[in-house]
């Protein structure tokens, strides 16, 4: 979660006692989001949603949103919301109730925290799952040094901004940029230029470089 407004909120899940018949009967209208788990939504908070989840965000909210490469979704309802052509959005209610999960327990859409740091680096674990790792990154201003991993890493800068350098080139970046940081990198550094907050999305294979210094770890 990265903005949201007083009382928004975000719907994750299926409420207890909410069965299939009861989304049948619901899809389509209003109604769906009845069904669904409220849940308030707060800067820095992070859900992790298996595929199957119902899910929908309220209004007044800003999100960053990591996903597995697929352009499958499936839904309920929508708002009444209409395309480009001004007709209503598909809906694909047989799909979704053929994928509809309430199984996921709540310890895995919101996952304990880890934290890892040194004097200008705090490294806090928000996801891992099969497909990805999810990282929020603070680094100090002034900081110089060659990036810590050899895979290939996507930063979503939050905060802060600085400069990639390699072989007398610069790329800077600053709030609201993607970077797409290649694998085997060893040659690029990284260069900040005020206090930095991004979230690092990597895939969960072994890093063949040393890890970050640990100085602590705290859920």
């Amino acid at each position: 979660m990265i903005a949201a407004e007083p009382e928004a909120k975000l719907f994750i899940g299926l409420r207890p006692g909410v069965g299939p018949a009861d989304v049948r009967r619901a899809a389509a209208t209003p109604a769906t989001a009845e069904l669904l788990q409220p849940r308030p939504a707060r800067p820095g908070r992070c859900f992790y949603l298996p595929a199957g989840v119902p899910h929908a965000l309220g209004a007044g909210i800003v999100v960053a949103e990591v996903q597995t490469p697929s352009d499958v979704t499936y839904r309920l309802y929508d708002w009444d919301r209409v395309g480009l052509d001004g007709r209503p959005r598909e809906l694909h209610i047989e799909q979704a109730l053929a994928n509809l999960r309430h199984d996921v327990p709540d310890s895995e859409i919101v996952q304990p925290r880890s934290h890892v740091a040194d004097v200008f680096i705090t490294v806090t674990r928000l996801v891992v799952c099969e497909r990805f790792l999810v990282d929020k990154v603070r680094m100090s201003a002034g900081i110089a040094r060659s990036l810590p991993h050899a895979e290939m890493v996507i930063w979503i800068v939050l905060a802060g901004g600085g400069q990639l350098t390699r072989d007398g080139e610069a790329c800077e970046f600053g709030p609201g940029d993607v970077v797409l940081i290649p694998a085997e990198a060893e040659a690029l550094r990284v260069e900040t230029a005020a206090d930095c907050e991004f979230l690092e999305v990597k895939i969960p294979i072994p890093s063949p470089l040393p890890a970050r210094p640990r100085s602590g770890r705290a859920q």
